[in-house]
């Protein structure tokens, strides 16, 4: 078990703060090659874009299992900026293997949803809308092939983390828990700030321009701290076999448009905003995970302070776990095999503490029940 900082318990009204150890991280690269659920059966998916032109591109990735049988779970996967659905395939089927149905979808200007704006634009006036409505497709689309009443779980990274702090506020409905990864928090004034530069550069340049200049800054800013690596993405992780797939994979890492780059400081000015973490329904689980040499999540204090707001807003069971030596991608990082676990292992306690609350609610009313015998002879008692 990873070394706690506060508490043990992840899903209690307490926060919980874990730091995976260096140790740890090694232990579980050995358990890496250890095989996945690879007879997964995995299907494409394709439905209209809220956008009103696109095609969105999704999967859905379904357990093996006995005929009429259900999954134990429905997880969705929400990716990040510059990638696509396809890079989660390997954690997928790792769910899988635990008897969860997985699906993902890309967003629009990403992977097979990219229409002809191209690869990395979204609209600035409505882009955060499209991608929760796009989100919510995916998960509507899923819910129809493994049953409504299937447990609804839903895990974004980095700008997918945004996209799920947003959603589980305005869509947060029949959630049964949220994994937030790799996420940032900043002050209001950071991404407003943001808007605006990038605004003045479209008024000038149009929104489909590449935001060159601003990539290029934040690839600087998040390389600070590994400079003597020589490499310009070494942020992303420090498995740099990772770092040289993400370069070779031509629809990864790919410079977005200014007007992906506004809706994404949008985004964050919504995600991290107190008022949207106050439309968190107050039952819902809700775990943070991220590295703990994050840039992105400014080495872990960004995503303490997410989850703080998330606890001041009421919502009662709120955890987070650091991992140690990892960076952004800890889906892909050396001991990614920890962080598999743990998500899987959230995923379980949760489902456990949900049928233990069924099975008690259950047990009350059969005890109140007049028609039981037992309590009919109790109340007879009293009456006596």
């Amino acid at each position: 078990m990873a070394v706690m900082d506060e508490t043990t318990n992840r899903t209690t009204a307490a926060p919980a703060t874990e730091t995976a150890t260096e140790a740890e991280t090694e232990a579980a690269t050995e358990a890496e090659a250890a095989p996945m659920a690879a007879g997964a059966a995995k299907q494409t998916v394709h439905f209209p874009s809220s956008d009103g032109k696109s095609i969105i591109s999704g999967y859905l990735w379904m357990p093996d299992l006995a005929d009429g049988a259900q999954p134990r779970a429905l997880v969705q996967l929400v990716h990040g900026m510059s990638e696509h659905a396809g890079r989660y395939d390997d954690f997928a089927r790792f769910l899988t293997g635990a008897g969860f149905a997985v699906c993902a979808n890309d967003h629009i200007g990403h992977g097979g949803s990219a229409s002809g704006d191209g690869y990395g634009y979204l609209p600035p006036d409505t882009g955060v809308q499209v991608m929760l409505k796009d989100v919510d497709a995916m998960r509507r689309t899923a819910q129809e092939r493994v049953g409504a009443d299937v447990p609804y779980f839903i895990f974004g990274h980095s700008m997918g983390s945004l996209v799920v702090r947003a959603y589980i506020a305005y869509f947060g409905a029949g959630v049964a828990g949220a994994v937030v990864c790799g996420t940032a928090d900043k002050p209001a004034i950071v991404p407003l700030f943001g808007q605006c530069l990038i605004g003045a550069a479209a008024l000038f340049r149009g929104w489909h321009a590449k935001a060159t200049f601003f990539n290029n800054l934040a690839n600087r800013t998040y390389t600070k701290e590994f400079r003597h690596e020589n490499s310009p993405l070494a942020w992303i992780s420090r498995n740099a076999e990772n770092v040289r797939a993400y370069i070779a994979d031509e629809i990864t890492g790919f410079t977005i448009t200014l007007g992906a780059s506004y809706t994404l400081m949008k985004l964050g000015r919504i995600a991290m905003s107190h008022g949207t973490a106050r439309r968190v329904p107050r039952n819902l689980p809700v775990l943070f995970i991220a590295g703990a040499q994050d840039p992105v999540g400014d080495n872990g204090r960004d995503v303490e302070r997410a989850e703080r707001r998330l606890h001041r807003a009421g919502v009662e069971n709120v955890g987070l776990i650091l991992y140690g030596e990892m960076r952004h991608e800890i889906l892909n990082e050396t001991g990614h095999a920890l962080v598999y676990a743990d998500v899987a292992a959230w995923i379980e306690e949760v489902l456990a503490e949900s049928a233990a609350r069924v099975a008690g609610a259950a047990g009350a009313t059969a005890a109140t029940d007049p028609g039981n015998p037992a309590a009919l002879s109790e109340a007879n008692g009293r009456e006596a």
